[in-house]
């Protein structure tokens, strides 16, 4: 049994049955995870965390994916940030709590504390009443009438205040969007809005700041989170392997439904998945997750990103599925990765034939060296897997 009081709950109040996180006074949490497959049935496993207020939440090591935490437990980014950085501990733990949603306790203590039912009973004989007592004295409320006063005064000066609600919770205008979802920053002096998007290639969408922190521009961020097509910036200039005439047919007389078709015929991946969908007939969108059949959706699909590669073949005729490439060539190319840079793949193109065979070896090279990320999911020694 701990020293430190319990002082609040985020999640269900039957937390031994259902999950939850107890938050201590000394600033630590027990996060309570009830096993579900056959080899923790009937045990409580015990996450505990550090609740550590954080100066710059981009530079921990979750930095680059407050935005997608954010749209994934449905949060405002703006809030999310600001209880990384308040110096109270609830809101403090309700931010961290979204990290947890996300990434997964794991990912704050790899080595959680295993209890049988009876001995988690014992060891948080004490919180409930503890809970009830910090419910009838909060910490933070003060009944002063001077501090009363004091606010009220502070209310009118925040009304009268045109600048106020629009500004960050630490007076920092450090988002573009201060209060929507965006974690891009805001241009100004030192940090103009003059960068390419990496994903898409339209200029002037990003800050040098951005750049820095490894973004891409919105449109993209939400084009890849909901599964739309990207629109790719085209600079009228000509490829530099482009070498058939406009309007040539290509040799194989392939449009983008043969095309996936014959990708698929190709593809020798076992049990990895893989999804393709079209853009309009003349772009092909390929989804593949380096994850069995099943798995991915833990952690609010951060599984699934975790071991995600996107590529986009384009150019082909868009007057149906079966309209050949205007130039005779497509280009397949790199969109999104979160394996190992080194099995990046390099834009190419050629014919529809010789790019289908081009990307399914290399996703069949995959398929065989690289292992998959299990980052959400449990894995016990009979090899069942489990979420977590």
């Amino acid at each position: 049994m701990r020293e430190a009081k319990a002082v609040y709950l985020i999640g269900d109040v039957n937390y031994l049955e259902h999950g939850g996180m107890i938050v201590f006074e000394d600033g630590r949490a027990d996060v309570i995870d009830p096993g579900e497959d056959a080899e923790e049935a009937g045990k409580i496993i015990i996450h505990q965390i550090e609740l550590d207020r954080v100066d710059n939440p981009d530079d921990e090591w979750y930095g680059g994916k407050l935005r997608t935490v954010a749209r994934t437990v449905d949060v405002p980014l703006r809030e999310l940030v600001a209880g990384l950085k308040s110096e109270n501990l609830e809101d403090r733990a309700e931010s961290y709590y979204d990290l947890v949603r996300y990434f997964g306790p794991e990912e704050f203590d790899q080595y959680p504390i295993t209890l049988s039912p009876e001995n988690a009973e014992k060891r948080y004989a004490d919180v409930d009443e503890q809970l009830r007592e910090a419910l009838r004295n909060p910490r933070d409320v003060e009944d002063d009438e001077d501090d009363v006063d004091d606010d009220e005064d502070e209310d009118e000066d925040q009304e009268d205040d045109p600048d106020y609600g629009d500004r960050d919770y630490d007076d920092r205008d450090d988002y573009a969007d201060p209060g929507g979802r965006s974690a891009l920053r805001a241009a100004g002096p030192g940090n103009p809005r003059d960068q390419p998007c990496p994903t898409c290639g339209w200029p002037d969408r990003l800050t040098r700041r951005d750049v820095e922190l490894g973004y891409q521009c919105d449109r993209c961020g939400d084009a890849i989170e909901q599964g739309r097509e990207i629109n790719y910036y085209e600079d009228e200039e000509p490829e530099e392997d482009e070498e058939a005439e406009p309007n040539q047919p290509s040799q194989a007389g392939m449009g983008s439904g043969p095309f996936a078709q014959d990708l698929l015929s190709l593809l020798d991946i076992g049990d990895r998945q893989v999804r393709i969908r079209k853009g309009g007939h003349d772009t092909v969108f390929l989804n593949f997750i380096n994850l069995p059949h099943g798995v991915g959706g833990a952690g609010g699909g951060a599984e699934a990103e975790n071991n995600r590669m996107m590529f986009v073949v384009s150019g082909f005729g868009h007057e149906s599925e079966t309209a050949p490439p205007p130039t005779g060539k497509v280009k397949v190319e790199l969109s999104v990765s979160a394996l190992p840079r080194s099995y990046n793949l390099r834009a190419k193109t050629g014919t529809p034939s010789a790019i289908a065979r081009y990307l399914a070896d290399h996703l069949n090279r995959i398929a065989r060296e690289v292992p998959p990320h299990f980052t959400h999911t449990a894995i016990n020694p009979s090899g069942a897997r489990r979420a977590r």
